[in-house]
């Protein structure tokens, strides 16, 4: 069974104190109720390393009761490998698309919609191979067991998510899974 556990990146990266002491406390308690053995999270060491920090709130914990930890978000190698784009492109996708929104709607006085639905359409199928492969970095563990962090924008249910999420990746696959009641989202 995964048991998934919704978080910010601010409380998953401990930016956020009392959410993240909280944090810490709910998977503590979750390991020894659940009976976890293996706990996985939307990170990497990219990530890490690009907010200045060593570890994360999840691998904090795994590492303190001495469970396995694996970070599940690919690094950049793996993102070109994969054709997952970075956040750098992302972003360098956004400000062209502001560009071109700009250059439309001063020349024309419209709105390029279209422009702006392939946009999420794009930013969506990226979304989609990072799930992917996270699924691919604890297939091996989801017979036991497991919790799995991940920002609320990935579960199908959430208002900002695109509709679909990773745990809409995992009823396709016919995985078990419970998403836990308590969110550590600041904005909800």
């Amino acid at each position: 069974m995964i048991y998934l556990i919704v978080v910010d990146h601010a409380t998953q990266f401990g930016q956020n104190k009392k959410l993240s002491s909280k944090l810490r406390s709910y998977l503590t308690e979750k390991i020894g109720e659940l009976e976890i053995s293996f706990i996985g999270e939307e990170a990497s060491s990219d990530d890490l390393t690009s907010i200045h920090i060593t570890s994360s709130i999840v691998r904090y914990v795994a590492g303190e009761i001495g469970i396995e930890y694996r970070p599940c978000d690919p690094t950049d190698s793996e993102r070109k490998a994969n054709g997952i784009l970075t956040g750098w492109e992302i972003k360098e996708k956004m400000e062209n698309l502001k560009k071109v929104v700009k250059e439309e709607v001063s020349s024309t006085g419209k709105f390029p919609k279209e422009k702006e639905d392939e946009f999420r359409q794009e930013m969506s199928q990226n979304e989609k191979l990072r799930e992917e492969f996270w699924y691919k970095k604890i297939e091996d563990r989801i017979k036991h067991n497991m919790i799995f962090v991940c920002a609320a924008g990935h579960i199908s249910t959430y208002p900002s998510s695109r509709g679909e999420g990773f745990d809409t990746l995992l009823t396709k696959k016919g995985v078990s899974f419970q998403i836990l009641p308590e969110w550590f989202v600041s904005n909800r």
